[in-house]
């Protein structure tokens, strides 16, 4: 089995997944997801998981470059256990708080 490396690109919608990526290319991307934030809806970004190589490939080609006048963002995406702790941390941390600011009236 092939070493995958979960990409974060930006813009990244259905319809630019055909610019973004080649035919053989497509053929070997997997796990392909879409998202956009209410507050910057005019700015998809999307994740996928590419053969580790060819990951590294399209990331040197493709990050900094324009697609249709926007400037790409093409880097290694961050763990998901890395963003649920730190959601951890928020929320703990926002807990003390209240519980302080309780104590304090």
């Amino acid at each position: 089995m092939l070493e995958t490396r979960r990409l974060y690109i930006s813009p990244l919608d259905p319809n630019l997944l055909s610019l973004v990526l080649s035919g053989p290319l497509r053929d070997l991307a997997s796990n392909i997801s879409y998202h956009t934030l209410l507050s910057f809806a005019d700015k998809p970004y999307g994740y996928l998981d590419l053969p580790t190589n060819e990951a590294a490939r399209l990331q040197k080609k493709l990050h900094g470059s324009i697609l249709k006048g926007v400037k790409m963002k093409v880097e290694k995406a961050r763990p998901e256990k890395a963003w649920a702790a730190s959601e951890s941390v928020e929320e703990g941390d926002n807990q003390k708080n209240e519980r302080e600011n309780k104590q304090r009236h």
